[in-house]
């Protein structure tokens, strides 16, 4: 299975300067960002399962940028222990709220995974990203056998008054 990103790519988003890597996030154990990516690859496989052929491979730009964001998190929240983000301002805290959002508009369908490759002389059509499903979670508002126009349905009964109200009868 591929990795959707580095150690060294999660080292990156945590390091503000590069000359500084002591004192901050970036400091933090290579195992703690090992055990951040698995943690983050595990949630994205989760919750785009439902759409996607997971795991990725090749892994697209966008997966692992989300991947990346979501690993820097979960050091960081190591790095912190109890400690609150003074402001919701935080870069890391961003780009996870950035990388979230993201994820969940994949999982809805809102957003799509691009192709990724491919020949630039004969791009693919648009909206053929990677998406293997379609789920729907809740039904139609109306049918066809509302208006009669459905074969198949089964015989309605107009509704009536009764002493409790409006009924339809079986």
């Amino acid at each position: 299975m591929p990795d959707y990103c580095t150690p060294e790519e999660v080292v990156d988003v945590l390091t503000r300067n590069a000359a500084e890597v002591e004192g901050n996030a970036a400091s933090v154990d290579s195992e703690v960002v090992t055990k951040a990516i698995a943690d983050a690859e595990a949630e994205i496989d989760s919750r785009l399962a439902t759409k996607y052929t997971v795991p990725f491979n090749p892994v697209p730009a966008l997966v692992a940028s989300i991947a990346q964001d979501i690993a820097a998190y979960l050091a960081d929240l190591v790095f912190r222990e109890n400690r609150d983000y003074q402001t919701e301002l935080s870069p890391i805290y961003l780009r996870y709220q950035r990388a979230e959002a993201q994820l969940g508009r994949l999982q809805t369908g809102e957003a799509v995974i691009p192709p990724t490759g491919g020949d630039p002389e004969n791009p693919p059509e648009t909206g053929s990203g990677l998406r293997v499903a379609a789920a729907y979670s809740r039904p139609a508002l109306i049918s066809g056998c509302e208006f009669d126009i459905q074969l198949g349905c089964p015989p309605q009964r107009p509704p009536h008054w009764s002493a409790e109200g409006w009924a339809i009868l079986p």
